[in-house]
């Protein structure tokens, strides 16, 4: 049988190899539009695919160069005919702000970003340029999410759990402890955030949701579940 795993954000995944479930722990609320931005930059610079997805539904503005973090946040740029000029290695804000370079020294750049962003990566920027922070929205957690996912690990209906971001983590564990089945974070961040619950788990060695799936199926092989 194919291992059941639920995976906890609003992406539709697609995959033969697991049988996936998806109970998004987080859904999100628009904030605002704000009205005091300019039209242009020299940079615009995207965290999420989220992001990509509600500027480009609020926001008129343009750039000279655009940066992405992450496969998705790129794909989701190129869907709607736009260039990414720099994507770091590594999928997460320190590795964005190692290979910056000088590229951003003096510029004016614009950061869309959740209200709850990490904030490393703004303060990297403003140390070194003009830096418009705009707040698109912000995380909403499902508590009917995190019990119906409570429900089905203790019915044995689920073989592993994943998330891919703090704000999930937090989502769960703020109302319930942490689980006997295997758990696998997206990558750092999200593994430190579940270690702070003691809660064991996993990552892969990139963070997508792909490598995730291989991770758990070379778990499964090593008969860890």
């Amino acid at each position: 049988m194919k291992p059941v795993v639920v995976m906890t954000d609003s992406g539709k995944t697609q995959t033969d190899e697991v049988e996936l479930i998806h109970i998004p722990l987080i859904g999100i609320e628009v904030l605002p539009v704000r009205s005091d931005y300019q039209e242009h930059y020299d940079w615009l610079i995207f965290t999420s695919q989220n992001a990509v997805e509600v500027f480009s539904q609020n926001y008129d503005i343009t750039a000279n160069h655009i940066a992405a973090i992450g496969s998705k946040t790129k794909s989701a740029l190129e869907n709607m005919g736009w260039t990414v000029d720099f994507m770091p290695s590594a999928y997460n804000q320190e590795s964005f702000i190692v290979e910056a370079g000088s590229r951003f020294d003096g510029r004016n750049i614009c950061l869309p970003v959740s209200a709850k962003a990490r904030p490393a990566l703004f303060e990297f920027l403003s140390a070194r340029g003009l830096v418009d922070r705009i707040d698109l929205y912000q995380p909403a957690p499902s508590r009917s999410a995190a019990e119906q996912i409570h429900a089905m690990i203790e019915a044995q209906k689920v073989d592993v759990l994943t998330f891919m971001s703090p704000s999930a983590v937090d989502a769960y564990y703020s109302l319930f402890t942490p689980v006997e089945i295997p758990v696998v974070a997206i990558g750092p961040v999200t593994y430190r955030r579940l270690t702070e619950y003691g809660q064991r788990c996993v990552m892969p060695e990139e963070a997508t949701k792909e490598q995730m799936i291989t991770k758990i199926l070379e778990m499964r092989e090593q008969n860890e579940f």
